[in-house]
């Protein structure tokens, strides 16, 4: 049974968080070394109360939209897609994703995932720009944005510290214009 579907999927769909989801797996993921290994994430211990602080924080805020990723066939949530930063003067959104639950499909449910909120952040929040950025050895998220059509902008420097090193980020981003000519999208 599916619940509350904001965006509906082939193997996912994405749903609004709820303060439950912090007394499931989602309370662990920023915890895991190895799914964070190459995000933000796992600087400070991450707190269940935390997860349910920033859950309800989401109801009033139009800078942000945070979704839940569940997997269809177990209705299980596996991960988290967003749309942050959102500028509505500039038009552009960042867009962000990790998958919290080690599965061999983690990479189709990034994939559909992060298209879901494309299609969403162009078709329905009017933007012209959505972009984001990930370490250079991040190949799952490289692979991903490729495959979706976002282009590459640049490299910034040494611009994240993780694991006793300064790594790269590759910069991408995909303009409405090519939203519209991918054949992906329709």
């Amino acid at each position: 049974m599916k619940n509350n579907v904001f965006l509906d999927g082939e193997k996912i769909y994405l749903r609004p968080l709820t303060t439950e989801d912090a007394d499931g797996n989602y309370q662990y993921w920023f915890n895991d070394d190895a799914v964070c290994a190459l995000n933000q994430h796992h600087r400070y211990p991450s707190y269940k109360e935390d997860l349910k602080t920033f859950i309800n924080s989401l109801c009033n805020d139009k800078s942000q939209i945070v979704l839940a990723v569940v997997e269809k066939e177990h209705n299980s949530h596996v991960g988290n897609v967003s749309l942050q930063a959102i500028n509505y003067i500039n038009r552009t959104a960042e867009i962000g994703s990790i998958i919290g639950e080690k599965s061999p499909n983690g990479f189709i449910y990034t994939l559909e995932s992060i298209k879901l909120m494309v299609k969403h952040g162009f078709n329905e929040l009017n933007l012209n720009r959505i972009y984001g950025g990930t370490p250079t050895t991040h190949a799952v998220i490289l692979k991903a944005v490729e495959l979706l059509g976002f282009k590459l902008e640049g490299i910034s420097r040494q611009a994240m510290y993780k694991n006793g090193e300064y790594l790269d980020i590759q910069n991408y981003a995909m303009l409405r214009k090519e939203y519209l000519e991918n054949e992906l999208y329709r």
